[in-house]
C-alpha cells in the first residue's frame, strides 16, 4: 500500500523550487501542442470592430486572436496566453515601476522609510556598472530591488488579512479598463475591479502556497496578470493534499482562477532566469517597442507606449508625425531613428539626441548590446515617455532580472458588503 502524502503541495513546491535545471516534462505550456489540454475560443464575434477598438486603445490584440486554455485538472482555471500587441507591454510595466508604487498607494516601503513628495521609487537609483557605462546593474540596496509589493484600491492589512472600507485609494482607472475588458470577454462581464496587489519578484524569490479568502464574495473569479521573466506557476485544490499541476507562465500572460479553482491551493516556486542571447522576453525588446511605435495609427489620440492622452500637458504631440516610417521599420533592413547618449547621472538637459542611420534588429538578434540602448526619438517626443527613455538601462537590468504580478480581485458585490 502506497504511502499517502500529507502535503502533496509543499512537495511539489520544493521541487520546483531547486536552483537546478528545470524538467519542462510535467510542466503544463499553453503554447505548446502538447500541453493544450483545452481550448475555450473567445466568445466574441470577429466582426466586433468596437471590441477591437478599444482593445487597440489598451494595447491588445484584436479578441477573436485570442485563445483560453482551461486546465481540465483544475475546473475553473483559465489561463490567456500573451493578448498583447507587439511591444505594447512596456506601458503597463511603466505603470507598475513608476506610478502605481506612488502615493496615495500603499507599498512595504511605507514601514521602512518616509518617502517625500509622491513616493515615486523608479527610475533613479540603480548602481552604475563600472565595466560599463552605458549599463546599470541592480543592487539590493536599490528602493526598486527593495519594493516587493503595492496595494492599490482597497488596500489589504498583511496583519489581520483583510480589506477595511476605510483603507482605499482610487483604483487606477487604466488598470481598471484593462481588467474589465479582459474578464467581460472571458465570460465574466460583471467584474468589478477594486482592488489589485502588485507583487514585484526577482530570480530568488518564490510565493509561497495559499488561498486567496479575504474578498467578501468568494464566488467572483480572481484576475492575474504578469510581466517580465518566466515563471513556474503551481496549482493544486482546496487541500494540500491535492497534488498541483504546475504551468509555465510567460510575459503577459493573464490568468483567472473561477469557480473550483478560486479556492484552490497555488504558489509560484521560481522565477526562470533569461536566456544567455537576451536580457528580456523578446515582447519587452527595445525592438518590440520601436516597432509599436512606428506603427501607431495616425488616427490614434494616445501615446502607445505610456497610454497619455494627446491633450495630456505631458504629451509634447497630438498625432506623431514620425511614427509612420517607410517599409521595413519593423522589418529588415534599415531604418531612420535617434539615439541617445544616457549618462547614469545625467538629468533630462543633458541627454544628448543624435539622429544616424542604424540597422534594425530582429526578434532573433535582440540581446544584451541592443537592449541596453534606449528607444529612438520617436518615444522621446512624447514627454511621459521621455522618462522610459533615460531610464531605459534601468528598464532592462530590472526585467532582466525580475518578474511583476498583477493580482486584482473584486472585494465586495450587491449581497456581501462590509
Amino acid at each position: 500500500m502506497a504511502e499517502q502524502v500529507e502535503d502533496y503541495f509543499k512537495v511539489e513546491f520544493k521541487r520546483y523550487r531547486k536552483r537546478t535545471a528545470v524538467d519542462f516534462t510535467d510542466i503544463i505550456d499553453c503554447t505548446s501542442p502538447e500541453g493544450q489540454a483545452a481550448c475555450l475560443p473567445s466568445p466574441l464575434p470577429r466582426e466586433d470592430r468596437a471590441a477591437t477598438s478599444t482593445a487597440a486603445g489598451l494595447g491588445l490584440k484584436p479578441p477573436h486572436q485570442w485563445t483560453f486554455h482551461a486546465i481540465t485538472s483544475v475546473p475553473g482555471l483559465l489561463v490567456l496566453p500573451n493578448p498583447f500587441l507587439r511591444g505594447c507591454q512596456h506601458r503597463w510595466v511603466r505603470q507598475c515601476l513608476a506610478h502605481y508604487p506612488c502615493k496615495p498607494n500603499v507599498c512595504n516601503l511605507d514601514a521602512h522609510l518616509q518617502r517625500e513628495g509622491r513616493g515615486e521609487v523608479w527610475p533613479g537609483g540603480l548602481a552604475e556598472d563600472a565595466s560599463s557605462p552605458k549599463k546599470m546593474r541592480l543592487s539590493k540596496d536599490d528602493l526598486l530591488y527593495r519594493l516587493r509589493w503595492v496595494t492599490l484600491g482597497y488596500h489589504y492589512d498583511w496583519n489581520t488579512k483583510e480589506y477595511r472600507s476605510h483603507c482605499r485609494s482610487p483604483f487606477p482607472e487604466d488598470l481598471a479598463q484593462l481588467t474589465k475588458f479582459i474578464m467581460r470577454i472571458a465570460g465574466f462581464p460583471s467584474f468589478v475591479p477594486e482592488a489589485a496587489i502588485v507583487n514585484y519578484y526577482h530570480l530568488d524569490s518564490t510565493l509561497s502556497g495559499h488561498t486567496d479568502h479575504s474578498e467578501k464574495d468568494l464566488s467572483i473569479p480572481l484576475f492575474s496578470l504578469s510581466f517580465g521573466q518566466s515563471a513556474i506557476f503551481l496549482i493544486g485544490g482546496k487541500t494540500r493534499q491535492v497534488k498541483p499541476k504546475a504551468l509555465l507562465l510567460r510575459s503577459g500572460d493573464v490568468v483567472i482562477m473561477s469557480c473550483d479553482s478560486r479556492l484552490a491551493y497555488h504558489g509560484v516556486p521560481r522565477v526562470l532566469p533569461p536566456p544567455p542571447n537576451a536580457l528580456v522576453p523578446e515582447c519587452l525588446s527595445l525592438e518590440a517597442l520601436q516597432c509599436a511605435q512606428r506603427t501607431q495609427p495616425r488616427s490614434c489620440d494616445s501615446c502607445r507606449v505610456c497610454g497619455v492622452h494627446e491633450k495630456d500637458p505631458r504629451c509634447r504631440h497630438a498625432v506623431p508625425e514620425l511614427l509612420a516610417s517607410g517599409p521595413g521599420s519593423c522589418g529588415g533592413g534599415e531604418s531612420e531613428a535617434t539615439e541617445l547618449r544616457v549618462d547614469a547621472g545625467a538629468s533630462a538637459s543633458a541627454v544628448e539626441r543624435r539622429r544616424e542611420r542604424t540597422p534594425h534588429h530582429s526578434a532573433e538578434g535582440s540581446g544584451e548590446g541592443t537592449s541596453m540602448n534606449p528607444p529612438c526619438d520617436d518615444a522621446v517626443r512624447c514627454l511621459s515617455c521621455q522618462g522610459l527613455a533615460q531610464s531605459w538601462p534601468q528598464f532592462v537590468s530590472y526585467l532582466s532580472v525580475s518578474r511583476i504580478n498583477v493580482n486584482v480581485r473584486q472585494v465586495v458585490s450587491q449581497d456581501h458588503v462590509f
